[in-house]
């Protein structure tokens, strides 16, 4: 997570990567022609190429991000690059994809994926292609997809995070930052990981983009943001707050100032909330302190230069805003 998700809304987010999709350039048209000029290896990207040969005109341009170039066609999903960020993405797709089924989890994601090799350097990783969900299906499929990971966790004491630490000590020592806000002592926060919690594989990033359904089953999509040895209350807690059914509108710090109010009860959010092995009371300041220590602590560069300077200003200033806004709004208890 980053400060602008945990900041903005879900609208203003999508505003900005608006701008960034489906604009063809001249890398785009390369990346197209690589595709129709490819002669795959293997069964999967062969019926790729067969695809493309009877149906050229059927290759549309789906996304471009971060020097990758999504494309569909009426059987297949392909995702192309050539060097960069783009290319150690879809390596970390396949990583993820490998992951999942090494841990007997492949019922939840597609049955085949395929390395292709292109000319001018491109390679491209070939998925089925599946349909999306709608957003009202989300609760459901996060249903059938998280039990799965979190029942092949194992326990171990990690001792307090080192985000909720950082969090925890910017909020004491910046009172102003959200005044009337109480956080229990660090104390209490450690002694609640001084036990075994739960330690395993999960994907970073559920969302409704991210949950396909590939005949008649959901499927896990965006296979980087995937990864082993994560602390899964953490991870837990994130997914219910980005999804909880109040305030969709705000952001992620108000979303879960909303959650606590509600004391979390909304029945959408039951089979996660059930997963969570730390006591209730201390969800909303455990979650606060390690979102805040991921997005200004553990990224935080030793020198920054005036952009970053100007930036983390304003990224201060924001969450003065939203933790004073989250606080007056949603602090009373729901009715």
């Amino acid at each position: 997570m980053n400060w602008k998700q945990l900041l903005l809304s879900t609208a203003a987010r999508r505003r900005v990567r608006a701008r960034h999709t489906r604009r063809i350039d001249r890398a785009t048209l390369l990346a197209t022609s690589a595709l129709g000029a490819a002669r795959p290896g293997g069964e999967l990207t062969r019926r790729l190429a067969s695809a493309l040969d009877a149906v050229p005109e059927a290759l549309v341009l789906h996304r471009k991000k971060q020097g990758m170039y999504a494309f569909e066609t009426p059987t297949h999903y392909v995702r192309v690059a050539r060097r960069g960020s783009g290319r150690r993405w879809l390596e970390r797709e396949y990583r993820g994809w490998q992951q999942l089924r090494e841990l007997g989890l492949g019922t939840l994601v597609s049955p085949e994926l395929g390395w292709l090799d292109l000319p001018g350097g491109w390679r491209a990783l070939v998925d089925l292609r599946k349909e999306p969900i709608a957003p009202a299906e989300l609760p459901a499929a996060l249903a059938a997809l998280v039990p799965p990971m979190i029942e092949r966790a194992r326990r171990e004491a990690t001792g307090l995070p080192a985000t909720v630490a950082f969090g925890h000590a910017r909020l004491t020592a910046e009172p102003d930052l959200a005044p009337g806000l109480h956080l229990p002592p660090l104390a209490t926060l450690e002694a609640a990981f001084a036990g075994p919690a739960p330690i395993g594989f999960f994907h970073g990033d559920l969302k409704d983009d991210n949950i396909m359904r590939l005949d008649g089953r959901y499927c896990l999509n965006d296979l980087k943001s995937c990864g082993a040895e994560r602390l899964l209350d953490l991870e837990l807690l994130q997914v219910i707050v980005r999804h909880y059914p109040l305030h969709r509108d705000r952001s992620w710090l108000e979303r879960l100032f909303g959650a606590a109010a509600d004391d979390w009860r909304q029945p959408a959010m039951a089979p996660l909330v059930a997963l969570v092995t730390l006591p209730r009371p201390l969800w909303q300041p455990t979650y606060l302190c390690h979102v805040i220590g991921q997005c200004y602590g553990l990224e935080k560069r030793p020198e920054p230069n005036l952009e970053n300077r100007a930036r983390a200003f304003f990224a201060r200033r924001l969450l003065r805003q939203r933790l004073r806004a989250a606080l007056v709004d949603l602090g009373a208890p729901a009715r």
